[in-house]
């Protein structure tokens, strides 16, 4: 990130760049860790695997924004199982856990009930695909 600031591109927590990958410079791109794509700096695997896509089309010639649904974080503690999906920037819910010692579902739902996020520990973590079918995107 020094680097990209000292050539005078844009960078706040990491390099900032456009739904297209774009920095502040004209044919200069950033993915990866390095990168904050509107806003958003997830430091992850799947989202670098979108980028990606999405950066090879628009290069290819067909303008490609990133786009991210949702993305359950897995943690892999083989004592204790956790994915956690974060509530997305800009929305509010309550919280509700359920379960006890290691198994806990904790959901956090809007106003209106819909999924927001969810972290999930021990035999909790089982429910996450049918979860994940709920959550909203993180980028659409």
């Amino acid at each position: 990130i020094d680097m990209a600031a000292a050539a005078g591109i844009r960078v706040n927590r990491g390099i900032e760049v456009s739904r297209l990958l774009k920095t502040s410079h004209d044919n200069i791109y950033a993915l990866g860790d390095c990168a904050e794509v509107d806003g958003l700096s997830l430091l992850y695997v799947m989202p670098l695997m979108s980028c990606a896509r999405a950066l090879a089309q628009t290069l290819a010639g067909n303008p490609t924004a990133v786009s991210y649904g949702a993305m359950p974080i897995t943690v892999k503690t083989p004592v204790c199982p956790l994915v956690v999906s974060p509530v997305p920037r800009g929305h509010e819910g309550v919280w509700t856990v359920e379960g006890q010692g290691a198994d806990i579902k904790a959901l956090c739902r809007d106003a209106e009930g819909k999924l927001l996020g969810y972290a999930l520990t021990g035999e909790a973590v089982r429910e996450k695909l049918a979860l994940n079918k709920e959550l909203p995107a993180l980028l659409a």
